[in-house]
């Protein structure tokens, strides 16, 4: 099932995260949408395309669910900002 996107909030936390680039397996890693057929099969959907890279998609989906932790102020993407204490 689809996760929604969580709600805007306002941070109250402290922590700072650092979230290292998202890889995802190389069959993934393509511009094709990759549907379950049956089981264990997939289809590799060439007239399909992605809205953006998936590791992308799935890193700034990560990043948005880390925000709506209450002890979370920011989530930093790499590279790391050097200014962060």
């Amino acid at each position: 099932p689809a996760l929604d996107a969580p709600q805007a909030r306002r941070p109250t936390g402290t922590l700072h995260v650092g979230l290292a680039k998202v890889r995802v397996a190389p069959y993934l890693d393509t511009r094709d949408i990759v549907v379950r057929a049956a089981g264990n099969q997939l289809d590799f959907r060439a007239d399909r395309r992605w809205a953006e890279p998936l590791p992308a998609a799935v890193g700034r989906m990560v990043a948005a669910r880390l925000l709506t932790a209450p002890h979370i102020w920011r989530v930093y993407p790499q590279p790391y900002p050097f200014e962060v204490r």
